[in-house]
């Protein structure tokens, strides 16, 4: 049954859709930093009040879009490589979802902002993440391994972040898909680790603010997939709808039913800072920073 605040939701996403064409345009100047947020195996409708107070809190402040989707297959690996390459699966050449010594071989965000000659960076808890980051474009690497829960992934990111001050950042938390896993998703113990990565994520907000660089940086929030039971890869709709919520300088508030992929991603992420990948991709600019 749907409540009240779900039916308001979905009456302001239909009004969005009919008052703004895609993509959205930026009305303010281009942001400075932009951070990929990826809270691993959040199902878009674990998004709430309730269960993630800070993501809602983005949510009512920035812009959401209610109808976007993962890869299919939607697998950690798979999806992420759209997501940091703006490509479909199998385009991006990722089709492992292990850890493995070899390296995504296509442009990612990380090479885009690199070869701009700006900084980068990740900071990530789920060891087979390195075979989608090049070291050389990267400037600062904290990914330990498996071991690193959501807080330990935030405190590295407020040690670090403010020293640096990457344009672009990648930032994973795995405890939503984790726990899905062991506990199955939408558990008692879900809830619990969707409650622990949200404070994580205040954590990361808190030091972007402690830094001064709330009104220069744009928060992109999303997910590789959802789940259901203890898995994932299954086509149905749990498995393969994700949010997608951004806040920040100029980013449009409200809530829009535009359809959108995992991959457009990573070509909005890098069109708010003003660059954008030279090689055709199959993503498309949700939000574009305005035109000098």
């Amino acid at each position: 049954m749907k409540t009240k605040w779900t039916q308001q939701l979905l009456f302001s996403c239909i009004f969005f859709t009919f008052a703004y064409s895609y993509p959205i345009a930026v009305a303010a100047a281009p942001a400075s930093h932009v951070i990929i947020i990826s809270l691993d195996g959040l199902r878009a409708d674990a998004v709430g009040p309730d269960s993630t107070p800070v993501l809602w809190g983005m949510k009512t402040r920035g812009a959401s879009f209610e109808n976007v989707r993962t890869t299919k297959p939607s697998i950690t690996m798979i999806a992420h490589a759209s997501m940091l390459t703006g490509l479909n699966y199998p385009r991006h050449g990722v089709t492992w979802n292990h850890d493995r010594p070899d390296s995504v071989r296509v442009p990612t965000v990380f090479s885009v902002v690199h070869a701009a000659g700006l900084s980068t960076a990740a900071f990530f808890s789920k060891s087979k993440m390195h075979s989608l980051i090049v070291p050389r474009h990267v400037r600062t690497i904290r990914g330990a391994g498996n071991e690193n829960r959501p807080h330990d992934v935030a405190k590295d990111f407020d040690r670090l972040w403010p020293a640096h001050l990457p344009t672009l950042t990648f930032v994973h938390f795995l405890e939503p898909d984790e726990t899905g896993h062991r506990e199955g998703w939408m558990s008692e113990s879900y809830w619990r680790a969707v409650a622990e990565a949200d404070m994580a994520l205040g954590e990361v907000i808190k030091t972007i603010r402690a830094a001064g660089r709330s009104e220069s940086t744009v928060i992109i929030v999303t997910a590789d997939h959802g789940g259901s039971g203890f898995t994932h890869s299954a086509p149905i709709r749990a498995n393969y709808m994700i949010p997608l919520i951004m806040e920040g300088p100029g980013i449009p508030p409200g809530c829009y039913a535009l359809r959108a992929r995992v991959f457009d991603v990573a070509p909005t992420a890098l069109a708010v800072i003003g660059l954008s990948f030279k090689s055709p991709i199959d993503g498309k600019v949700i939000i574009r920073r305005p035109r000098p």
